[in-house]
Formats: structure tokens, sequence, C-alpha cells
């Protein structure tokens, strides 16, 4: 009998489930060592916005499709994602589709989700992205703070998710649906439901700061641009070991 797989020590790993076996994957990975935090599918991306993980974790949500669930988490990042489906052949390549990295069922023994798990962290980069970076403007993950040329630029917690998912895609339209997924799992977003005002404050900051533009793109949603002193793509930066 072979020995009990265990991941690198302190791997932050994010289980979404709105049921079983959500616990019992928590439990194995916590067992294994692993740092874990466990949320339901609708706080998946602003849990993963707030709190970098190496490998998410997904289980078949009880009231959307699986592939619907992948597609807003990829729409907030490309953290290796591990689905576990209950559903047809059909719905598990619809999430392959979505952006998932591997799919595989519920009734999965504790041996083999660790060492799939353990093979998705192998083709993947040793550490979480934390710092996302475009001309003067750096984005602090971990901390969840924004600097414009050093200097603190005060964000809530809401308006920082919306710019990092903004940034990440500069000069590309990001559809007001994808941002609505941000809100999800935010205290914000109980009290301020309007995506649309939350885009105005953001706007009116960066125009403070001059070089850099929120532009509404009618029927789509919102882009980020820089001017012609910054132009160029995001860098996102992993931290020194």
């Amino acid at each position: 009998m072979s020995s009990k797989l265990t991941l690198p020590p302190k791997t932050p790993v994010l289980v979404l489930g709105d049921g079983a076996p959500t616990p019992t994957l928590a439990r194995w990975f916590d067992a294994s060592g692993c740092e874990v935090t466990v949320g339901t599918p609708h706080e998946g991306p602003a849990l993963l916005l707030r709190r970098p993980a190496r490998l998410v974790t997904l289980v078949e949500p009880r009231h959307e499709p699986l592939a619907r669930a992948c597609h807003r988490l990829r729409a907030v990042d490309e953290t290796p994602l591990l689905a576990l489906s209950r559903g047809s052949e059909r719905a598990r390549l619809a999430a392959f589709d979505a952006g998932a990295d591997d799919v595989v069922s519920p009734h999965i023994s504790e041996q083999e989700l660790l060492t799939r798990a353990a093979a998705l962290l192998r083709r993947a980069p040793g550490t979480p992205l934390c710092t996302t970076t475009f001309g003067p403007l750096t984005l602090e993950r971990t901390r969840r703070t924004a600097r414009f040329g050093g200097a603190e630029v005060h964000l809530t917690d809401y308006e920082f998710a919306l710019l990092r998912v903004l940034v990440t895609h500069a000069g590309q339209p990001v559809r007001r649906e994808a941002l609505l997924t941000v809100a999800r799992g935010t205290l914000e977003s109980s009290f301020e439901r309007s995506i649309d005002v939350h885009v105005c404050r953001l706007r009116r900051k960066l125009g403070a700061l001059g070089p850099l533009t929120l532009k509404t793109v009618r029927g789509v949603g919102y882009v980020f641009e820089g001017s012609s002193a910054h132009p160029g793509e995001p860098r996102e930066e992993r931290p020194q070991q």
C-alpha cells in the first residue's frame, strides 16, 4: 500500500461548495498540511481576489451549471482549478471549456484527489501572483493596497477588486457581468448593488491621478487604459522567496 500523499506545506487552497463533499475535501487538504479557505461557489470570485491561492477546488453548485461557476472564477484569476462534477460527460466537457484544469467525480478518493492536486501544482508557478503593475500603478493583492508613483490610493475592498480585474485586462473591454461576479461575497455588495455607482467612484479616483482612464463601452462594460505617457501592458509578479 502506498503512503499517504501530502502537498507542499502551507499550500493555500480554496475549497468552494454548497454541500457534500465540501467539508470532506477541506478536511483532506487540511490534513495534508495546506492552508484551507472554504466558501460557496457564489463567494468564489471575491474570495479568490481577497486571498491568493495556489489551487481552487470547486464542487458542482446546486443552483447553477458547473461551467458557469468555472467561467466566473476564470473571469478574475488563472489559479489552477480542480472541479468535481456529478453531471454528464457533456457537462464535464463544458467545465473544461469554461476553464477547469481537471474535472473528477465527487466520489473521488482522498489519495486520488491529492495526487491530482499535486499534479496541477507541479504544472503551475510556485507562488500565487500577488502584485500587478501598470506603469506607475501598483496593486498589492495580499495587503489589498494600491499605489500610484509610490503614493497610496485609498480604495474600498470592492473598488480594489474591480480595479484589479480591469487592470489585469487593460486595453480589453470587461463585461459588466464579469465585474458583477467580483461583488458576490463582498459585504459592500449587500448595501450597494449598482455596479455603475462603484465604477463611477473608481473613475473619479483614477481621474485624479491623471494618466489613467476608465472608459464605458456601450452595451458591453468597461475598459481600463493608460495614456501615451504610460502605455504598455499589465505585469504580474510573485513575492520573493
